[in-house]
């Protein structure tokens, strides 16, 4: 027990939270966003004077105010003149009355055209490429297209052909057996023809055999 009293009285004695007068806040508070715009404004003051290099190797700006270089990269003077490219259009007015100004810096200017240029030759040749592949596509669906249609035609060639030999060996049986009945014909008539010539024949039919005749020669001379 005498122990834990001797520790609590030589442990630090704990700050307290006491309300800031001015600000209505605890001290705690209050210090933190001091510390907190300190280094906001640090910062900002930073990035300030690493913005204040040469522009276009002939303007800068010391201290927040234009100057102008000479050859020999020397101040000549301090020019009271605002110069408009090292001021933005949408310049930012505080509520303390100070502005501050966006300076334009050229390089990284050059740097946004150049990669807009190069993005719009991308674009460009990338469109190029397109139209190039969208020809040789057409070319080749002509080409096969035109393939397609003399096969057709060979087709129709070919089948034309086919009906024309199978109509001329349709013609050639027709003659043949329009000659082969009339040889059969032929040999009939001589059989009737020697019947009707012979004396043993010469009876009451011979009118009727003589009549077969005349037309069996009638039909053979059509």
């Amino acid at each position: 027990m005498k122990k834990w009293v001797e520790d609590i009285l030589d442990s630090p004695e704990p700050r307290e939270n006491v309300l800031d007068a001015e600000t209505g806040l605890s001290n705690l508070s209050t210090e933190k966003k001091e510390r907190e715009d300190a280094l906001r404004e640090a910062g900002l003051r930073h990035r300030e004077n690493a913005a204040r290099n040469i522009i276009g190797e002939r303007v800068t700006e010391i201290e927040g105010r234009p100057q102008r270089l000479s050859d020999e990269v020397t101040v000549e003077g301090k020019c009271d003149v605002q110069v408009p490219d090292l001021l933005n259009d949408d310049s930012e007015i505080h509520q303390n009355g100070q502005g501050k100004r966006r300076r334009r810096n050229p390089r990284h200017q050059q740097a946004v055209e150049q990669m807009l240029n190069e993005e719009m030759t991308n674009s460009s040749d990338l469109e190029t490429r397109r139209l190039e592949l969208e020809a040789h596509r057409l070319a080749k669906e002509f080409e096969i297209q035109e393939k397609h249609l003399g096969l057709q035609r060979q087709d129709l060639e070919l089948g034309r052909e086919e009906r024309q030999q199978s109509f001329r060996l349709e013609q050639q049986k027709l003659v043949r057996k329009q000659e082969n009945f009339q040889n059969e014909m032929r040999e009939q008539l001589k059989a009737i023809g020697v019947a009707v010539s012979s004396k043993k024949s010469m009876s009451s039919n011979s009118k009727y055999w003589r009549r077969c005749y005349v037309a069996i020669k009638v039909k053979l001379t059509q």
